[in-house]
């Protein structure tokens, strides 16, 4: 039997930091206040922009690169006692489905453009068809680099992975970090990333960094609100917020280990919360919540 990928040991440690006690609170309101999500709609539009300046550049679809990839899956969930993930996995469940196509082109060698999207249904999870990213990636050399967006957020050891079953072996990544029921909140955030690789010799190896910024969304269907909604209560709008981060990675000179760390920091976010079919109004705060993460990576090489 062949395994998918080679022997790894993964060590990954995280910790939330709340800045403030609190981390909800239910607030009467008489008004109905609706945010413009214009980051996004801006952030969308420089992306399209941007596919379509290349491709009137290009003089053949040929030239464009483009590459079609995707993968579906069905699983299937059975626990000796309690239920999981909202399903009836005590008895049996075949409910998780997901099914992922990717769109990737390269019009110019230093410009990489793609988008994904995801079918998902996970219990009373999903069952809708959301977008995981869309992004354009300007690459100057090895040392630089930005993209734009819907872009991955690279925090922690597999955020930016956890989109894509075949890359690792395990059925579900670690619950406490990567939250199914949240990957797509979690997974992606509207801004930018800048990133890079430093040589440090080789006796040192090379850093990898990564920085980023931009508004984080939590839409309306995402696992979080699960438990509220069927309480009654319900966010039309979701939750949105600012959200800014960094993360290192040493590649070592010991071949295969990788050693990192990140610091992800989300701001004070608010959004109108309703019940009784609108009519009581509010507003859901989450405090500032401050996320770090430790982690090394062994990959034995041949």
């Amino acid at each position: 039997m062949q395994m998918r990928n080679p022997p790894v040991v993964d060590i990954h440690v995280s910790q939330l930091l709340a800045d403030e006690p609190a981390t909800r609170k239910l607030m009467s309101e008489r008004t109905h206040q609706v945010r413009t999500p214009l980051m996004r709609q801006i952030l969308l539009a420089v992306s399209a922009l941007s596919v379509m300046i290349s491709a009137g550049n290009a003089q053949s679809l040929d030239d464009l690169n483009i590459q079609i990839h995707g993968y579906a899956t069905q699983g299937f969930l059975y626990s000796t006692q309690n239920n999981m993930f909202t399903t009836s996995s005590s008895d049996g469940s075949p409910a998780w489905t997901e099914a992922v196509v990717n769109i990737t082109s390269q019009p110019i060698p230093k410009l990489r453009i793609g988008v994904q999207g995801r079918y998902f249904l996970l219990g009373n999870f999903g069952n809708a068809i959301t977008l995981d990213w869309a992004s354009a990636d300007y690459k100057v050399d090895d040392r630089f680099g930005v993209r734009f967006g819907k872009v991955k957020t690279p925090s922690g050891l597999y955020n930016e992975i956890q989109d894509i079953d075949p890359s690792y072996l395990w059925a579900l990544l670690p619950q406490g970090v990567y939250p199914i029921g949240s990957r797509n909140s979690l997974l992606a955030h509207y801004g930018g990333v800048v990133y890079g690789t430093v040589k440090l010799g080789e006796k040192l190896g090379k850093l990898e960094y990564r920085a980023w910024g931009g508004e984080r969304v939590l839409g309306t269907d995402d696992g979080y609100f699960v438990v509220q909604k069927e309480s009654g209560l319900d966010l039309p709008n979701g939750l949105n917020g600012i959200t800014l981060g960094g993360a290192l990675r040493w590649k070592t000179p010991i071949p295969g280990l990788m050693i990192g760390a990140s610091d992800l920091k989300d701001a004070k976010w608010s959004s109108v919360i309703t019940a009784g079919g609108g009519a009581l109004q509010g507003k859901e705060i989450i405090n500032p919540l401050n996320t770090q993460s430790f982690f090394a990576r062994y990959e034995k090489t041949s």
